[in-house]
């Protein structure tokens, strides 16, 4: 949830003025008695519509102090009104990070969310469904993005520089830690036989484990080198003992074989991975080396780009998905905003049933269900439209955010 909070400050903070007047005048209209804060019972009144929850409240309420401040209260416009978020299909609960997604469910775009994971739930196999490709969203957003165009067939991909060195990747790594492991347990025999004469390979002195000489050599001898920074190591290694065991091990063959590599802010040089980031759309778009922000660097506009139109990677995977490109205008780029009247709202946009997806988990008899968050999102735009500014700023605020 944390991430959530700072990816809304930083959308926040790089919106227009009239942007910003507009956030603060849906606070203003659901703060009814003025007194600068909402409270539960004000949130649940405006709207009065089906969805709005004390759950929901709670998890924004930051301090706990039963009411939103301002800060708080952004968090909750960039939850309905740009992000969304997602409900596991195998126990319910919240996907803020790292998590897992049917591929042919997302390329076929018949379903409003797809079927989506959590890392626990698809390490354990917690969950029946008809396919069996998953991928997870980091992934996918990379596997989706169109093909290079021929102005920028001759820019990289933008992947780990070797002489990079990842800054403050504890969280990030047991984030891609625990989506390795889960990518591992799904696996077929010949393929998980496969990850561990790998790591066999890499352990020439047969003692069980590989040392940070066995690692480089390893690395040096697969022509591995290019996808993986120096202090990689350090952070594969998470009982601190000096070697890498074989469930650690798993995580360098995720990043290796899966990821292709760790992408790096192109900022500050931090790890990107398993964390909300701020791409550049129209690089994304175009096909070529991507730029990409920590929340951070793109809250305090610690950067220099040649574009201005930047989408979290949360929203722009949700964009990529087939019904939705479908649904977009054609472009009109301007000089201020390349994406306005590309993106159009999912206002109206509905859930088909369990029985034409192939979903047959046991969603359907849980609290939460992603059907019910898009019942809030559109009450929550009905209620916004009786106090936006303009369409044309309506429309940029909600799906881009634009120095």
């Amino acid at each position: 949830m944390e991430e959530i909070r700072e990816a809304a400050m930083a959308r926040y903070e790089n919106l227009f003025e009239d942007q910003k007047a507009e956030v603060k005048d849906l606070f203003t209209k659901m703060d009814s008695d003025g007194d600068g804060k909402v409270s539960l019972q004000e949130y649940l009144d405006h709207p009065k519509k089906d969805g709005y929850d004390q759950e929901m409240f709670e998890l924004v309420d930051k301090d706990g102090d039963g009411y939103w401040d301002f800060d708080e209260f952004k968090t909750f416009e960039f939850i309905y009104k740009v992000r969304g978020f997602l409900i596991c299909e195998g126990c319910s609960c919240y996907l803020w990070g790292t998590y897992y997604a049917c591929l042919p469910c997302y390329d076929a775009g018949n379903d409003a969310f797809g079927y989506n994971l959590c890392c626990s739930c698809y390490r354990n196999k917690s969950f029946q469904h008809d396919h069996t490709d998953f991928r997870d969203n980091h992934r996918i957003c990379q596997l989706r993005r169109p093909k290079r165009s021929q102005r920028n067939a001759s820019k990289p991909v933008n992947r780990a520089n070797p002489r990079t060195i990842i800054k403050d990747g504890e969280r990030e790594m047991e984030e891609m830690h625990n989506a390795a492991m889960a990518y591992y347990k799904n696996l077929t025999e010949e393929q998980k036989q496969q990850a561990r004469k790998l790591y066999e390979l890499s352990d020439t002195n047969r003692d069980g484990t590989v040392s940070l000489e066995e690692f480089l050599d390893f690395l040096s001898e697969q022509n591995f080198s290019e996808y993986v920074p120096p202090n990689l190591f350090k952070l594969l290694d998470k009982n601190g003992n000096g070697t890498i065991d074989f469930e650690e091990f798993v995580t360098l063959y995720y990043i290796v074989k899966v990821c292709r590599g760790i992408i790096t802010c192109d900022g500050c040089g931090g790890n990107l991975w398993g964390n909300i980031y701020f791409l550049c759309v129209e690089c994304y778009y175009a096909g070529g080396r991507t730029y990409d922000l920590c929340c951070k660097c793109y809250h305090n506009k610690r950067f220099k780009h040649v574009h201005t139109a930047f989408l979290d990677s949360y929203v722009l995977l949700d964009r990529m998905q087939p019904k939705q490109l479908d649904r977009m205008q054609p472009k009109q780029q301007t000089q201020n905003n390349p994406t306005q009247g590309i993106i159009t709202s999912r206002k109206g946009q509905g859930r088909r049933s369990n029985a034409q997806t192939g979903n047959t988990s046991k969603k359907g008899q849980v609290k939460r269900s992603n059907t019910k968050m898009e019942r809030v999102r559109t009450a929550f735009e009905l209620w916004e439209a009786g106090v936006v500014i303009g369409q044309t700023a309506f429309i940029a605020s909600t799906m881009c955010t634009v120095m």
